[in-house]
């Protein structure tokens, strides 16, 4: 038999005896505790300032109390994501953490309880710009998900790789703390004149960046911190906005007298053609929003 056939072989055989049962780890955010108790402790800050009633505190507070299924499997989820890196074993805490979760969590009951929870999302949002929004450590609550979830014999190599990105996360919040306390030791033994010349410096930095801004600036800036920028609820809400100041510009034209400043303003009114044919709204669209708001305040 030729080394091409041998190979050839080889390879059926894997495909057939053990490739058959490697089956990709699934992951639900549905079904994703952590990702949803984040975009939930997200909404409560959203409507705060928003002056809301806070229906995702009303969530939380239903589904999340101390002695449900969801509370115990959040409290692992809180864990992974929490350590401060100060520990000799990674592997053997990850390892621990797991098997500990297999034993305290009833599934059964946590699937109901996950059943009622979605219901309840439902009710009170739009469910897909509800899981479309932004979630920064998705890749870490994603991977809890598959090691707390799915056994290793599904897939070894993926639930490694999962195992390696929570890993990666601990050391790396054990090397940015200790990097803090570096920083924090240099600050507290630093010169008291050159403290305050400093928190100065920072203070005046803060306040010239930000003084001055309109509701509307305010308001663009807190949908795109706190919402999904990819959803078409964020990006109707940037076409009105720019059809609104389109037809303000428009009407203040023939209250301007120098024919400069009415060229520019034409010039301007066009460039927002560009962002209202966008299927996509990019942070350039969104700073030149931000000052075509103050044109039409200044022309005001």
């Amino acid at each position: 038999m030729t080394k091409v056939n041998l190979l050839i072989e080889n390879k059926i055989f894997i495909k057939k005896h053990i490739g058959y049962n490697m089956r990709k780890l699934k992951h639900s955010k549905y079904k994703n505790t952590g990702i949803i108790f984040e975009i939930l402790s997200r909404g409560i800050v959203s409507e705060v300032l928003n002056r809301k009633n806070s229906t995702s505190l009303g969530i939380i507070k239903k589904y999340f109390t101390e002695g449900t299924e969801l509370f115990k499997e959040l409290k692992y989820y809180q864990t992974l994501q929490k350590i401060n890196g100060k520990v000799r074993n990674v592997d053997k805490l990850i390892e621990m953490v797991i098997a500990t979760y297999s034993g305290s969590v009833d599934q059964d009951k946590l699937n109901k309880e996950k059943y009622k929870l979605i219901g309840e999302i439902k009710k009170q949002f739009d469910v897909n710009e509800f899981f479309n929004s932004r979630v920064s450590n998705y890749k870490l609550l994603a991977s809890i998900y598959k090691i707390l979830e799915h056994s290793p014999s599904i897939n070894p190599s993926e639930h490694m790789n999962c195992r390696d990105v929570v890993a990666e996360h601990i050391s790396g919040e054990d090397q940015h703390e200790h990097i803090m306390t570096e920083v924090q030791t240099i600050w507290k033994n630093e010169n008291p004149d050159i403290k305050k010349l400093a928190l100065k410096i920072i203070i005046e930095k803060f306040n010239n960046k930000y003084q001055g801004l309109g509701a509307k600036q305010k308001t663009l800036l807190k949908k795109y911190i706190y919402e999904n920028t990819d959803t078409e609820s964020f990006r109707d809400y940037v076409y009105g906005e720019i059809s609104e100041i389109k037809t303000k510009l428009v009407r203040m034209i023939g209250n301007v007298s120098s024919e400069v400043v009415k060229i520019k303003l034409n010039e301007s009114i066009k460039l927002m053609d560009v962002i209202s044919s966008s299927k996509e709204i990019k942070s350039e669209h969104l700073s030149a929003m931000l000052k075509y708001y103050e044109l039409v305040e200044e022309l005001s």
